[in-house]
């Protein structure tokens, strides 16, 4: 596992670029805020609706990723990921967009029980046809108040004329005829195929509770993400530069300066 730590004396900012084993990469970003702010990303969005399988090409209906986006958050026992992240005092959320689906929480304490909570809802899908049924119909009614958004159809309207054959065209939650084409098992073939993770990362922005001391947040980070992944982790990290370490020459500069370790 690498890592690397990256420091601008012009914006008084660094943070720490983790390259897993897995293929994931892990960026970290020490914040002086009171929250904490974690995303965990796949570069599959709406436009990704034809795709290689071995020697086979797949296409899936238009909306499929924004239905599968909606479906990650139901976990295998029933529970519903959201109710869990308030139990710990943290706000979830998720969006697809054309080239990307993330998901991503913010809270003030209880850090390391909700970024578990984001890495195991993430890599633990389960899909009934019974949940997909209930589903369709809850999209259903977005696709629905999209109809009746002004802006939303001033939107379409545009992208459709600007584009005459890309998917960017097409709206991210598809249509009613389109999701009622999603099934179980082609959730399941675009989650193996699009969601590798050399195709995913994570970002977070940290409170820097301790100044003197945070890469305990970066540590937690990797073994979280280690346990999830069953590989064993590493626990040396780069110690990220403290503030107090930019003087007022080097504020002036503009380059950007990295640190490497194996």
């Amino acid at each position: 596992m690498k890592k690397i730590e990256y420091t601008s004396a012009l914006l008084r900012e660094q943070y720490t670029h983790i390259e897993h084993a897995s293929g994931l990469s892990i960026y970290v970003f020490p914040k002086k805020m009171t929250n904490t702010y974690a995303l965990f990303a796949t570069a599959y969005g709406s436009m990704n609706t034809d795709f290689a399988v071995g020697e086979r090409r797949v296409t899936v209906p238009d909306g499929i990723a924004h239905f599968l986006e909606h479906k990650l958050f139901e976990a295998p026992d029933g529970s519903d990921t959201f109710t869990r992240f308030s139990a710990l005092g943290a706000d979830s959320n998720a969006y697809t967009d054309y080239d990307k689906t993330a998901y991503l929480f913010s809270c003030t304490e209880n850090v390391d029980e909700a970024l578990f909570e984001l890495l195991t809802f993430v890599t633990e899908p389960h899909f009934t046809e019974e949940s997909v049924a209930r589903e369709r119909g809850i999209i259903g009614e977005e696709i629905h108040e999209d109809e009746d958004s002004p802006w939303e159809r001033a939107y379409l309207n545009l992208v459709n004329s600007l584009y005459h054959k890309s998917p960017v065209r097409n709206n991210v939650l598809g249509t009613r005829k389109t999701i009622a084409k999603i099934t179980p098992e082609l959730l399941y073939e675009c989650y193996n195929e699009n969601n590798p993770y050399d195709n995913e990362q994570i970002r977070a922005d940290f409170n820097e509770l301790y100044p003197n001391n945070h890469t305990f947040e970066i540590k937690s980070l990797a073994s979280n993400l280690a346990i999830r992944l069953g590989i064993k982790y590493e626990k040396t990290v780069v110690a990220p530069r403290q503030m107090e370490d930019f003087d007022s020459e080097e504020y002036n500069k503009v380059e950007l300066s990295n640190n490497i370790e194996e």
